[in-house]
């Protein structure tokens, strides 16, 4: 099954629930679902927003 596959790439390239949601045009209960049943784990989207966010440059002392 193609969609199983495509869920655990997802998952595996550390995507967020709702990217891969919006990447495969499904809803987000139905990757929830898939994602539990295949025992695979998303990212947060809290997680994606830190990391994606601008750091805070050093001045030179």
């Amino acid at each position: 099954m193609v969609f199983y596959r495509r869920v655990i790439e997802l998952a595996k390239a550390k995507k967020s629930l709702e990217e891969a949601a919006r990447i495969m045009e499904r809803t987000l209960e139905l990757i929830r679902k898939v994602s539990v049943r295949l025992g695979v784990s998303f990212k947060s989207s809290a997680e994606n927003k830190r990391r994606s966010g601008s750091k805070a440059k050093r001045s030179p002392e």
